[in-house]
């Protein structure tokens, strides 16, 4: 049988390199142990990011958001301000009103210089469309609104409406409409719902014919329409569909 023996030194070197490897394992074993122990030392994932929260080696990091209202939100640098609103809200129980400088009013003979108008829509319609015949008339009088007749302006004549409601008159037979202000009573001749001042006439080509099929769509209504003057005549009639 064979035997191999090793020389003294083979041994020694041997036992030499055995002693360093513990050494060197004992010593990392406590230093990682005291670093790891310190949270002020603890190595994180994210040393190398600015202003990064830390995590523990071996951790996912954990971002906590505060949540931000709506209007903080808004605030903030470089985020657009929040829309104002375009309608100012009303007390409850009172219709939405328009003014003098509403588009729908402009251009149109007022009554009053401080009235103002519910629009005929949604919750607040009052009065619905109707179905006849246009006609124009010109009157050198007063008119039932208590306002001289003026055949400038757009205005009309209605049997029933209050006075200073806004209506659209569509001539049916030409889809030509004009907006008019109700300023005065009549037509008093059956089948004609409306009597136009001339300029109004002329928006629908109406002056040769003198009388059309129409659709006449109440748009707005004076908030105070119970505020109406005595004199509710008018010599509309007698005038009506002649230049």
């Amino acid at each position: 049988m064979r035997h191999t023996f090793l020389s003294p030194l083979a041994v020694a070197i041997a036992l030499f390199a055995v002693g360093l490897l513990e050494a060197s394992c004992t010593r990392f074993t406590r230093t990682s142990g005291a670093e790891l122990s310190d949270p002020m030392i603890r190595p994180t994932l994210n040393d190398s990011i600015e202003g990064a929260p830390s995590a523990p080696i071996g951790r996912r990091p954990v971002i906590r958001r505060t949540p931000r209202a709506a209007h903080d939100i808004a605030q903030a640098p470089g985020h657009p301000p929040a829309a104002q609103l375009s309608v100012q809200p009303v007390a409850a129980g009172q219709p939405q009103t328009i003014s003098a400088d509403h588009e729908l009013i402009q251009g149109l003979p007022l009554l009053k210089k401080e009235m103002r108008w519910v629009l005929n829509e949604g919750p607040q319609r009052k009065f619905e469309i109707e179905q006849g015949e246009v006609t124009y008339y010109k009157l050198h009088n007063i008119t039932a609104s208590g306002v001289q007749y003026d055949h400038r302006v757009l205005a009309a004549a209605h049997r029933t409406l209050p006075f200073g409601t806004v209506v659209r008159c569509t001539r049916t037979d030409n889809n030509k409409s004009v907006v008019v202000l109700i300023n005065d009573r009549g037509p008093f001749i059956k089948g004609r719902i409306i009597d136009l001042s001339q300029a109004a006439a002329e928006k629908l080509d109406l002056k040769e014919d003198g009388v059309a099929p129409c659709r006449v769509e109440v748009l707005a209504y004076p908030l105070n329409s119970d505020d109406q003057p005595a004199h509710q005549t008018s010599t509309a009639a007698a005038s009506s569909g002649e230049d």
